[in-house]
């Protein structure tokens, strides 16, 4: 059960976030237009691919797993997934769950801010400061709750249910 103290906290924060963000606007710069060959191009992009190429998701996932000592069954578990889901997970690594998914997932690990950040961008997401969701997820973190229960406590009290990503 969330107190009315951290969830005052949490409205401050939410409201400090979403609604005194500076904006940036940038003019576009113009460049020479380069021309390469095909052959030029496919191999810089091979290049680029084999210099630039992250570890996948399942590999970061088990990683972290085995990392904290855990079974897949105590992820699983506590995340709220069912085996056949969290088994497609381990082994396609071509399989991208979705976002509440590994937010569900990071929750049941515990992950840090910064694990969290990395493991959300291995799958191609991450959280925006102009989402309300994002933000109380956010906020959760920087306090170390880990609680799911009490993480959608906090969706049922700031979000309306046509506007939520995970479900409760």
């Amino acid at each position: 059960m969330l107190t009315q103290t951290f969830l005052d906290e949490l409205k401050d924060y939410i409201d400090n976030a979403l609604f005194s963000s500076d904006f940036i606007c940038y003019s576009p710069v113009s460049e020479d237009i380069l021309v390469y060959s095909p052959e030029i191009i496919s191999q810089d992009i091979e290049d680029y691919i084999d210099n630039n190429r992250q570890p996948v998701l399942n590999q970061v996932l088990f990683d972290l797993i085995d990392k904290r000592g855990l079974t897949d069954a105590q992820v699983y578990n506590k995340a709220g997934l069912d085996r056949k889901l969290f088994s497609k997970i381990r082994t396609n690594p071509a399989y991208k769950p979705k976002k509440n998914t590994l937010v569900s997932i990071a929750f049941a690990l515990k992950l840090s801010e910064d694990e969290f950040d990395s493991f959300l961008e291995t799958a191609g997401y991450s959280l925006s400061n102009s989402d309300t969701q994002d933000l109380i997820i956010k906020f959760f973190l920087e306090k170390k709750r880990y609680d799911i229960d009490e993480l959608h406590e906090a969706f049922d009290r700031f979000i309306p249910k046509k506007n939520r990503l995970l479900s409760t």
